[in-house]
């Protein structure tokens, strides 16, 4: 794993290059990496961009640092290939969140993808 010969009978395998990966046994590819994850040299699997991070899709993603840091008014779950607008009810103000946070009582939101929670009027 993590290598392939590029033809049947090779002596010698080559290390899957960053950005790709193979997890097979007498593999002659390796496979490009998946949305969502990096792959970096040598890879015998995607390894998915950490929570509050997503995809880049501009490049070939070969470590974490490729992984793009979530908006405000957004989140990213593990292994995210796009932003989520935080729902109504919820908000996020701080960049690379994995979750959003429920308006505390006595506030509200009724937009998607806020960064704050309003006062209820009485």
């Amino acid at each position: 794993p993590g290598s392939f010969a590029a033809s049947a009978g090779n002596a010698e395998c080559e290390v899957c290059e960053a950005g790709s990966y193979q997890g097979q046994v007498a593999a002659t590819t390796c496979n490009v990496c998946e949305t969502g994850s990096y792959c970096l040299e040598g890879a015998s699997s995607p390894v998915p961009c950490p929570a509050g991070r997503r995809s880049n899709h501009s490049i070939v993603m070969q470590s974490e640092n490729d992984c793009i840091v979530c908006s405000v008014g957004t989140f990213c779950s593990t292994g995210s290939a796009v932003e989520s607008a935080c729902a109504p009810g919820t908000f996020s103000d701080e960049p690379e969140a994995a979750a959003c946070v429920k308006c505390r009582a006595g506030t509200f939101q009724k937009a998607e993808g806020a960064t704050e929670c309003r006062a209820c009027v009485a």
